[in-house]
């Protein structure tokens, strides 16, 4: 109710198979995702969501009465973007909603539902390519993936934890150090450009 009287247009589902069922096809701006959800917990959809279907780069707001750390952890890194504990209060959960819109608004997906356009940079999942300005640019597996990571979801802060364990998937030949961004001049623009470098053990 709240959520609608704030504009938005709502898309109720009070089960998991079918919320797991009806993200795989149809695209959403925003996905609220209760814990608990009878069929399939919302841990299970969350995971479900990233791994494939039309919903992979949409952001996912985590709500559960749950509110350890640990609890916290295993949301975050089951691919959710912002988690909030019950109870809470409508204003702060409509802020949270329109923050990840906010975040999310410079990212165009494709008709295919996967494929990402931002910032002049195309990056295509199912073919693993990635063009930058035009021209295809050669990626290892990890440096595709990670880069499609950041670049689907703009203003999300991963932890070096979080991105090993979405990347490299809990590789034990990898440490926290894995990871490194460099910041250097892009020679194309007055912008400091990022660059990720992938250092293998």
């Amino acid at each position: 109710m709240h959520l609608a009287l704030n504009g938005f247009d709502i898309d109720e589902i009070g089960d998991g198979r079918a919320a797991l069922e009806r993200t795989r096809t149809e695209p959403y701006a925003l996905i609220v995702l209760d814990v608990m959800l009878p069929g399939i917990d919302g841990i299970t959809v969350c995971r479900s969501v990233r791994a494939q279907g039309a919903n992979r780069a949409t952001p996912i707001l985590m709500l559960t009465a749950r509110d350890t750390e640990s609890d916290k952890v295993i949301g975050l890194e089951s691919g959710a973007d912002d988690y909030l504990t019950k109870p809470f209060g409508v204003r702060e959960f409509v802020a949270r909603v329109s923050a990840l819109m906010r975040r999310t608004r410079p990212i165009a997906v494709e008709p295919d539902g996967n494929t990402v356009v931002t910032r002049g940079v195309t990056l295509d999942p199912e073919r693993r390519s990635a063009v930058i300005r035009g021209e295809p640019v050669d990626l290892t597996k990890q440096e595709f993936d990670l880069l499609y990571l950041l670049a689907a979801r703009p203003g999300i802060v991963f932890s070096r934890e979080a991105l090993l364990g979405r990347v490299w998937h809990g590789d034990t030949f990898v440490t926290e150090r894995t990871i490194d961004t460099v910041n250097r001049p892009d020679p194309r623009s007055d912008s400091a450009r990022a660059w990720i470098r992938y250092r293998p053990r």
